[in-house]
């Protein structure tokens, strides 16, 4: 078996910085690797203090726009990659709410009809939300996945009927219940 290694997907997160979250790390990553193995690219998972109008955002980058690198080993992975990684960022603010105040953002999320059932909010929050952004990341790789005439009977639950936001959000009714049980599986 030597030589056929299997090339993981380099993950780097800046999650050890929010230690109050109690995000499981690696664990989290075992999650990604599981359920969106096929992206090529890095991801670096950015918890962001100055993200407040959104729960999330993904975004390719070209590593030869930075000066100074997000993370150490990203550099390298990128190269591989048309030297791209994924950046996605998490709003620190909704993380604590639906970490502090789980009522509260059950408000700020009433029409998100896609949250896992019989979890505590915040793992279910945050899978959800990940699943949204990690699916863009799938897009930029491989295109649309859930195209929305094969999946009308969830048409009533989505509001963005956006091709690409419409493919994000059947992610998060088909793959974040997977990535939750992964993670749970501890």
């Amino acid at each position: 078996m030597a030589g056929m290694a299997k090339n993981r997907m380099k993950i780097v997160t800046n999650f050890s910085q929010f230690p109050e979250l109690k995000l499981d790390e690696q664990q989290i990553k075992n999650c990604i690797r599981k359920h969106f193995g096929t992206i090529k690219a890095p991801i670096y998972l950015y918890i962001d203090h100055n993200l407040k109008t959104a729960h999330g955002l993904h975004a390719t980058r070209d590593i030869n726009h930075y000066k100074r690198l997000p993370a150490d080993g990203l550099k390298e992975e990128a190269k591989k990659n048309k030297n791209h990684f994924h950046k996605i960022s998490l709003s620190y603010q909704r993380l604590c709410k639906a970490s502090k105040d789980p009522l509260g953002a059950r408000v700020d999320c009433r029409e998100w009809n896609s949250l896992p059932k019989g979890y505590r909010f915040f793992q279910a929050y945050f899978m959800t939300l990940l699943s949204h952004e990690l699916q863009h990341a799938r897009q930029v790789e491989y295109g649309i996945q859930y195209k929305r005439h094969n999946w009308l009977g969830y048409d009533k639950w989505i509001e963005d009927k956006v091709p690409t936001e419409y493919d994000a959000c059947m992610a998060e009714f088909k793959k974040a219940d997977k990535m939750l049980r992964s993670y749970c599986e501890r």
